[in-house]
């Protein structure tokens, strides 16, 4: 509970009993001290776990106010300091900012603080507190016990923004319609709507334990979670505030859909809007809505929900039908894009095909050899994916209920699936963190992408009627407690591409352009840069045999930059390799020694080097044996010449 003050302008190196005149200990706390606020005439404040609030002068306690709760964090506002009154801001274990004043009577009267503002509480169950302080101009930001980060306007206390600073395991990701928001259940009992532009976020309180599944209405304004203490959860992403309830579940709810073929937000806002204009009816039977939610839990049923339309108390949704499913517990729902169809994937390694509106049996789906994790709809076709713990995604007709393809590549369990492009393909996400994105016409993987360091839980697209940005992207969040966006950059790449192609067409035609007009230092430089060893390799015997002004091997060697002088010690290395390219080979060598030999990379210098040294010794020792072979050709001749020979 101790805070010492050093004067660091008078502080100096002498010995330690002259350097106690320069600090002070502030003693007075019994517990830890948290924040030090500084103020004009030697004023200091400080607070910490004793509940209280000391102000010092000159060393010495000239008030102690207690304050009722632990502080955690204490800054000094904008004020009149200059006549002695100050304004101080405080956060700590009640989960509310308050404000203080206080007026220190420089004449030695009576100092007095008092509370001037309170930041409205919070009241919810999962009110956290405080833990730290930090003032800036415009803004207060806040740090509370589960890592939320809150900025305050400076003279409201207004919350204008929030950040969630850890997210912890991301379970499941759904898109908002209309931007870059999404929903996000992340190992909490609380939902997540996160902008990701600008990191603010907003939380959906309510579960009692973790949610492990979410989905969003058609409009966006509503979101459905399901949660481990087996109840499903209907928000209104507006107001953050719950507006239906569905409890029967046995167990934990693993997936939840929005039957989205029925006017779901029309319903529940008839409902509301009746509950609120005319008194519950006692009398004569509840009507209820068409099925708008439907949920699937590892009780193996699938409940059908509705809005009970007369008697409804603003909370409850009432089951409307009960299935008994699957023989092991369902990981995912899916709903097909007309609203007819409902698919859901077991670990009875088995997808089946629901009527939505009757919950009719309409086909299963037999194949994958271990439990299956997620299944997703086409957007366009008849056909549907499905991921499975034996590291295959299948593709099925629904038609007939066959299997079109089986994609085979992930090393680990598929645990998500998504389809792409407007259904031209598909993005799959493994236990291992490995995401591969799936050619649908080829049937083979066009890309892999690695960023996760753990199991990837969920995958993300937004939906195609959307457009904009956000339609170019895909999200995938995993036990890793990253949320990692991914862009599809086709187009990007396709324009360089076909920029590429247009600018080595125009070589290309500078090149023969070059030849023609006998301009071989421009035809080398051209073949280089698109790469054609055989057109630079013709084109450089030429230039040594035409042996024009200006246009020497020499002059070539000199215009070529770092990379370029790399690319040709290793043609010529190549070259070397034959008899018939020795000639050109070393003449060029000759005039690369002369420049800066680019081989400092390591292993470059032995991969270039060694096969050249090695190559040019065969050379050398074949032009050493013709030499010797031409001196017994020389005596034959100069025998003939002397009349030796008949």
């Amino acid at each position: 509970g101790q805070v010492w003050s050093w004067n660091l302008l008078e502080q100096t190196d002498s010995a330690a009993g002259a350097a106690k005149s320069q600090h002070m200990n502030l003693d007075n706390h019994v517990s830890a001290v948290t924040a030090v606020a500084f103020g004009m005439h030697n004023i200091i404040f400080t607070a910490g776990r004793d509940k209280i609030i000391t102000c010092w002068q000159s060393g010495k306690a000239i008030k102690i106010f207690p304050v009722m709760e632990i502080v955690e964090g204490m800054q000094l506002l904008d004020s009149r300091q200059e006549k002695g009154e100050y304004k101080l801001v405080t956060a700590g274990e009640k989960s509310e900012l308050r404000v203080w004043e206080f007026f220190f009577d420089r004449k030695g009267g009576k100092h007095t603080m008092s509370c001037v503002q309170t930041q409205e509480r919070n009241t919810s169950a999962a009110a956290q507190p405080y833990t730290g302080l930090v003032s800036f101009p415009d803004a207060i930001v806040a740090l509370r016990f589960d890592n939320l980060i809150q900025f305050f306007d400076r003279s409201s206390l207004e919350r204008k923004r929030q950040i969630v600073g850890y997210i912890d395991e991301v379970l499941d990701l759904q898109y908002l319609p209309g931007g870059r928001r999404i929903a996000m259940a992340t190992n909490s009992e609380e939902v997540t709507l996160f902008d990701v532009d600008s990191s603010s976020s907003e939380l959906l309180i309510g579960h009692t334990e973790i949610v492990i599944t979410l989905d969003v209405s058609k409009s966006g304004k509503y979101v459905a979670t399901g949660s481990k203490d087996r109840t499903c959860r209907v928000w209104e992403t507006s107001s953050q505030r719950c507006v239906g309830l569905a409890r029967g579940h046995t167990e934990a709810v693993g997936a939840v859909v929005f039957l989205q073929g029925q006017n779901m937000d029309g319903c529940i806002e008839r409902a509301e809007a009746h509950r609120a204009s005319a008194k519950r009816s006692r009398t004569g039977e509840d009507k209820t809505s068409p099925a708008l939610v439907a949920t699937a839990s590892s009780d193996r049923t699938i409940k059908f929900w509705a809005v009970p339309t007369k008697n409804w108390d603003g909370e409850e949704f009432v089951c409307k039908q009960t299935i008994m499913a699957h023989d092991k517990d369902i990981n995912a729902m899916a709903l097909s894009p007309n609203g007819a169809l409902l698919a859901t994937a077991s670990m009875d390694k088995t997808v089946k095909l629901w009527s939505a509106a009757e919950g009719e049996p309409r086909g299963t789906l037999s194949g994958h050899r271990r439990g299956v994790w997620d299944v997703q709809f086409s957007p366009i076709e008849r056909c549907l994916a499905s991921a499975a713990g034996d590291k295959t995604v299948r593709v099925w007709s629904i038609a007939d209920m066959s299997c079109l393809a089986v994609l085979e590549g992930h090393a680990g369990s598929v645990l998500s699936v998504r389809y792409l492009g407007m259904g031209q393909q598909l993005a799959s996400a493994a236990s291992n963190g490995v995401l591969k994105v799936w050619s649908l016409k080829s049937k083979e993987c066009i890309s892999t992408l690695e960023h996760h360091q753990d199991k990837v839980w969920t995958l993300a697209v937004p939906r195609a009627e959307d457009g904009g940005e956000a339609a170019l992207e895909m999200l995938s969040g995993g036990a890793d407690s990253r949320l990692v966006v991914w862009r599809d950059c086709s187009a990007e790449l396709a324009k360089m591409e076909a920029d590429k192609a247009e600018e080595a067409l125009l070589h290309e035609q500078e090149l023969f352009a070059s030849l023609r007009r006998r301009e071989y230092l421009r035809a080398a430089m051209r073949a280089l840069e698109l790469n054609r060893p055989f057109q630079l390799r013709t084109t450089l015997e030429t230039m040594l045999q035409a042996n024009l002004e200006g246009q020497t091997v020499s002059a070539f060697v000199a215009a070529l930059s770092h990379e370029q002088l790399l690319k040709l010690w290793e043609l010529v290395r190549d070259w070397n390799m034959y008899a018939r390219n020795s000639a050109l080979s070393h003449a060029l060598v000759q005039e690369l020694l002369k420049v800066d030999v680019p081989l400092a990379v390591p292993g470059t210098a032995k991969s270039v080097l060694d096969p050249l040294a090695v190559y040019s010794e065969r050379h050398f020792q074949r032009v050493d044996r013709l030499i010797k072979d031409s001196f017994l050709l020389d005596h034959a001749i100069a025998c003939m010449d002397n009349g030796l020979v008949e």
